[in-house]
């Protein structure tokens, strides 16, 4: 009696495990890339390994608490340099759109 009354839910649980585990089979991801477009002379699209063979700067900002959070990454003007965009008083009368994207 124990047995007939464990059936179904035994075999309705190892269902919905194998439905779970070939249900979550792995996605490759694009990789991400950081696009510079809009008004520049060279639009751009740099992945990963560009950014990081690219030169990087730290800068220490305070937070809230007064607590010191240190950033590290690519200045933005290196990114908008390579891409031909004007830096200085001369960048407000060219737009130009800097955005993340996944895959390529």
């Amino acid at each position: 009696m124990f047995h007939r009354r464990m059936f179904l839910p035994v075999w309705t649980l190892a269902a919905v495990c194998v439905g779970l585990v070939f249900a979550q089979a792995p996605q490759t991801a694009a990789p991400a890339t950081l696009a510079v477009t809009g008004d520049v002379p060279t639009p751009l699209t740099f992945k990963a390994e560009d950014l990081a063979a690219m030169p990087r700067e730290k800068a220490t900002v305070p937070d809230q608490d007064g607590t010191e959070i240190e950033y590290e990454g690519v200045p933005l003007r290196e990114i908008l340099k390579r891409a031909g965009a004007p830096l200085g008083a001369t960048s407000r009368q060219s737009p130009c759109q800097l955005r993340p994207r996944k895959g390529a």
